[in-house]
């Protein structure tokens, strides 16, 4: 096995990992916080945090990647036919932007 093979296979294995931690986490911690939370009302917080969190991360990641990493993205961007990530949000609002 090459090494680009050996790569996709670790990256395939890490994600197979990531997706089988979300669904445990999207499926038990409402069932964990009802049972343990004081107040039923906060039962999905854990989830909510989760998921807000993940929001609230995107465009400071896209703008770490774009300053620490623009020529790789602008490569991956160039192949998939896409803008570069902090480009595609700031035009998202713009309805005079070409897409």
């Amino acid at each position: 096995m090459n090494r680009a093979q050996r790569n996709v296979a670790v990256l395939a294995g890490c994600q197979a990992l990531l997706l089988t931690g979300n669904a445990i986490l999207i499926a038990l911690s409402p069932l964990v916080g009802f049972a343990l939370a004081p107040d039923k009302a906060f039962a999905t917080l854990p989830v909510t945090s989760y998921v807000v969190a993940t929001a609230l991360s995107t465009v400071p990641a896209s703008l770490w990647m774009n300053r620490y990493f623009p020529d790789s993205i602008r490569i991956v961007a160039n192949r998939r036919r896409t803008r570069p990530p902090m480009e595609g949000i700031l035009l998202c609002g713009h309805s005079a932007a070409p897409i």
